[in-house]
């Protein structure tokens, strides 16, 4: 939606450099605002997971209580190999996201001097695909294991890397979509689809949602800084594109290690009739 909002900024309004400079770039953000609605109504209308609720169900020790002022602490006490994996499995996603869509588009634009609505409904197409596909994706996590389906994402970023960016090299409309739109579902949409169940299971519930966010904020950190260091890298190498394309395998490389030493994480707590009911109440 956001690649499309920005699609249509830039094609069906033409507005200038400059007006998208000045103002044009906020109509994204002020039209997200919309999203709120939607988010609010499903966050009010799902109910707790049995697992948590569950984990609700005995009382909490007093003796315990000091320690969860600082839950990242806690995180790191209990799950400390988990907590660095999670951040490095995550990697991949982030870096190769922004790489491809961020500085892609910029690349095309700036360093190929061509129109921006070439990147950009290319990244269009990409996203309704990953919109059909993470569903699938889904399911095959589901048949085949969430760790599986992750690490071929995180080896597709490897492998798509450098012929990626020798596609988007060639100025050619047809490569450029393809390099966007391949590059794009067969890396970081295949890892996204599969991400929250994957990661969920290696925390315990009490600290489940610090390991979560540690490893995503992180990991987002490295992957916001994505569109500096390419620019860095493709001034070092003189406008080419190796340093970047490196880069992205390299992020992809980490990600793979740290997926492989990924073990079975905390196990779901048995189900009662009683949490079941509870569950039954909240979504009712």
């Amino acid at each position: 939606m956001a690649t499309g909002i920005v699609s249509l900024c830039d094609g069906v309004f033409v507005f200038t450099d400059g007006q998208m400079h000045a103002w044009g770039w906020r109509i994204p953000f002020l039209v997200s605002v919309l999203m709120l609605a939607v988010r609010m109504f499903v966050r009010t209308h799902t109910g707790e997971t049995p697992e948590f609720l569950h984990q609700q169900n005995p009382p909490v020790p007093a003796s315990s209580r000091s320690r969860e002022r600082i839950p990242l602490l806690r995180a790191f006490r209990s799950h400390p190999r988990n907590m660095i994996l999670a951040f490095c499995a995550w990697i991949a996603e982030t870096v190769s996201s922004n790489t491809i869509n961020a500085f892609g588009i910029a690349y095309v634009t700036t360093q190929l001097a061509l129109d921006r609505q070439i990147p950009l409904n290319g990244m269009l197409v990409a996203s309704a695909i990953g919109i059909l596909a993470c569903p699938v994706i889904g399911w095959l996590g589901d048949r085949f294991g969430m760790r599986r389906v992750y690490l071929l994402g995180a080896a597709a970023v490897v492998l798509v890397a450098f012929p990626s960016l020798l596609l988007l090299d060639t100025a050619s409309v047809p490569a450029i979509w393809v390099a966007l739109i391949v590059s794009d579902s067969f890396g970081p949409t295949m890892m996204f689809a599969v991400q929250p169940t994957l990661f969920t299971s290696m925390f315990g519930t009490d600290v489940r949602y610090t390991g979560l966010s540690f490893a995503y904020q992180f990991s987002a950190i490295l992957g916001g800084l994505t569109p500096l260091i390419c620019t860095a890298l493709l001034q070092a190498f003189d406008g080419e594109p190796w340093g970047v394309a490196a880069y992205m395998a390299v992020a992809g490389l980490v990600s793979l290690v740290a997926t492989l030493l990924i073990r079975d994480g905390a196990r779901p707590a048995p189900i009662t009739g009683a949490v079941c009911d509870d569950m039954k109440g909240q979504t009712a």
